[in-house]
């Protein structure tokens, strides 16, 4: 991430925001200051700025923070969510197939890319209304199955569920390497700490750790790789992640919890996809299933590492 500081002087009195960037930083260009800050990724006295016309006052500070691939990604992409992306609408409730490398929720570096801003501008762009809002998370890249309230009283009511644990959610992955036991099916039980930002990831905690538990089951699986079904029982930070690395099972090109870069599999996409999420629905007094297909790099792994 790039980040830059700048303290305002008496000369700045209500001057343009992205002029007066401009003129204290000559090495970025007036289209990538206007990116960033469309973005949200400028702050003014720690609040989030979006405006370029923005007027400034004495003393102001003002802190840009951004990533260069998020900034490509504005100019060639810039709607991750299309009505492909809908598996279940209803009027309370709308489920999405989260694409990979989307956030959960807005960043320090953006608050355009993530999965709420994008569903809601896909509705704008359909002329409708709807405000979807955010209930639960998954890590930025996992794909998979997202479910979003459209009303606060579905909002209240799922909350109300991930917080007392009644959905199941389960997770399909591919992992290197091989358990020695002939058994397919195991409970990972292992007290997860908080997350180390600076690290980007959790670590094992047994004295201090918050209880967490996983039930995993192979699938398929060879010499080398493993295709495995995930269910948490608990709900911590990276928790599935974390578990399979504990017992020498990491999540293939998952670089924060010792995963194999496989060559043939390039880029930054690590291979966690929510497949289904069933929900105890009000509306219907039934359970509501809703599943995803698995995206492409995840098909096309599957075919390369003959899982």
């Amino acid at each position: 991430m790039e980040s830059l500081k700048l303290q305002l002087d008496d000369t700045n009195h209500k001057r343009r925001l992205d002029q007066t960037i401009a003129e204290m930083c000559p090495g970025l260009s007036r289209r990538k200051i206007r990116d960033i800050i469309g973005l949200g990724g400028c702050y003014i006295n720690r609040k989030r700025v979006r405006k370029n016309a923005k007027l400034l006052s004495p003393g102001d500070v003002i802190e840009l923070a951004w990533w260069d691939d998020e900034i490509t990604r504005l100019r060639k992409t810039p709607s991750l969510i299309s009505k492909d992306s809908i598996l279940y609408e209803d009027s309370e409730i709308v489920a999405i197939n989260k694409p990979g490398q989307l956030p959960s929720q807005e960043t320090k570096t953006q608050a355009v890319f993530h999965v709420a801003a994008q569903l809601n501008e896909f509705y704008k762009s359909q002329n409708e209304t709807t405000k979807a809002r955010l209930v639960h998370r998954l890590d930025r890249d996992t794909t998979g199955v997202m479910v979003l309230a459209k009303t606060k009283s579905a909002y209240s009511k799922l909350s109300n569920l991930f917080a007392k644990g009644t959905l199941t959610k389960v997770y399909h992955g591919i992992t290197s390497g091989a358990l020695d036991t002939e058994d397919n099916h195991w409970t990972i039980s292992c007290p997860l700490g908080p997350i180390r930002p600076s690290q980007g990831r959790v670590y094992p905690d047994p004295k201090r750790g918050k209880k967490a538990e996983t039930e995993v089951t192979t699938i398929r699986n060879n010499d080398n790789y493993q295709l495995i079904e995930a269910i948490p029982k608990t709900g911590r930070t990276h928790q599935i992640r974390a578990h399979l690395e504990s017992i020498d099972l990491p999540l293939i090109n998952d670089d924060h919890y010792g995963g194999e870069r496989v060559p043939r599999l390039t880029g930054k996409k690590f291979f966690l996809h929510a497949r289904s999420l069933t929900i105890p629905y009000w509306k219907t007094n039934r359970s509501l299933i809703i599943q995803a297909p698995y995206p492409n790099h995840f098909d096309e792994a599957i075919e390369s590492l003959n899982l």
